[in-house]
């Protein structure tokens, strides 16, 4: 890591000119004060609408944090939907088997007494029909619930099951690993969920993603064929000053091709953006002004490109126009 240590705590070999854009989304409670919207869902369609989900919460109150539905194009909050209190980082799973749909989020705990979180998990949440015109959330069902203090798991229907991809952290996983398993269906997921980690097989970590003092996770899963699917995830890392007593925390967004048969990854790891792709933030601490946190792809336009949707430096969203990274495997796997 010592190639990367400098006085900002940037990357110097990874220098670009910002091509990114920041999104303005309008805040749901317009009487509070300090709010910031950042570390989105992938903008999906809800009955003819495309709606984007959007992390709400005071810029020094983490535990605040809930989740918001927003039109995409006008960024603004959708009336007489649910909003999930104590929620943090919002995602787009799919469309599943009988048409459910899934979404996810972390849900948060908090001490009654100092407000200090205690607790993070991966909640998902299945509905039929659309969103939009529910504000009690009364078709909203809990799916699955992933272990106490995990999160960044993703999943999406393949061909006759349904794939798993998670971010072990901790004893089993480090400061946090790709890992893949199967589950038959979207019945079968709590429990296989459950005992991947119960299990701890080091044998389903995905090798050749991060190097030595990294950590990172999927944020997005596309399928391509029955044994291949397109992985959007973020890396992360640690640099120094030239004092040597601050460090910085990076997160870049990543992309490539895995193939859940060999479970290997086929042809390169691709970076879809990083800080220096956006201008720079005020972050919400000093050690997250290089985070880019991704969300994923969005549709491909009429030019061929999709919006990589991020949060960054944990006080906005951040929108990038790329190439589509899929269109070369259409005709290769």
């Amino acid at each position: 890591m010592s190639s990367r240590i400098c006085c900002t705590g940037l990357d110097v070999k990874h220098i670009h000119k910002p091509d990114g854009e920041f999104l303005d989304f309008r805040i749901s409670d317009q009487s509070l004060q300090s709010q910031t919207v950042y570390n989105p869902s992938v903008p999906f369609d809800d009955g003819g609408r495309t709606i984007i989900l959007g992390r709400e919460e005071a810029f020094n109150d983490e535990a605040s944090s809930r989740i918001v539905i927003y039109d995409y194009h006008t960024l603004l909050p959708l009336q007489s939907t649910p909003i999930l209190n104590h929620h943090q980082d919002p995602y787009f799973c799919g469309i599943f088997e009988k048409g459910s749909r899934v979404f996810g989020a972390v849900k948060i705990s908090t001490d009654p007494l100092t407000n200090e979180i205690t607790n993070w998990q991966d909640h998902l949440y299945t509905y039929s029909g659309k969103i939009l015109g529910n504000s009690s959330g009364s078709s909203l069902r809990l799916l699955a619930a992933g272990p106490p203090k995990q999160k960044d798991t993703r999943i999406v229907q393949m061909p006759g099951r349904v794939a798993v991809l998670t971010r072990p952290q901790g004893v089993f996983g480090g400061a946090g690993s790709f890992a893949y398993f199967e589950t038959q269906n979207l019945d079968t997921l709590q429990t296989d969920w459950l005992n991947f980690y119960s299990e701890a097989d080091e044998s389903t970590f995905i090798h050749g993603i991060l190097d030595e003092g990294e950590w990172g996770g999927p944020n997005q899963l596309i399928p391509i064929d029955t044994n291949h699917m397109y992985v959007v995830g973020h890396k992360a890392w640690r640099t120094s000053g030239y004092d040597m007593a601050t460090s910085y925390r990076h997160y870049k967004g990543i992309g490539f091709v895995f193939n859940t048969k060999t479970h290997k990854i086929q042809g390169e790891i691709k970076t879809l953006a990083e800080a220096t792709h956006f201008e720079p933030v005020t972050p919400k601490f000093e050690d997250l002004g290089h985070v880019v946190f991704t969300s994923g792809l969005g549709p491909v336009d009429e030019h061929g490109k999709r919006p990589l949707i991020a949060g960054i430096g944990d006080v906005k969203v951040g929108r990038r126009y790329i190439d589509d990274p899929l269109k070369s495997y259409y005709a290769t796997v």
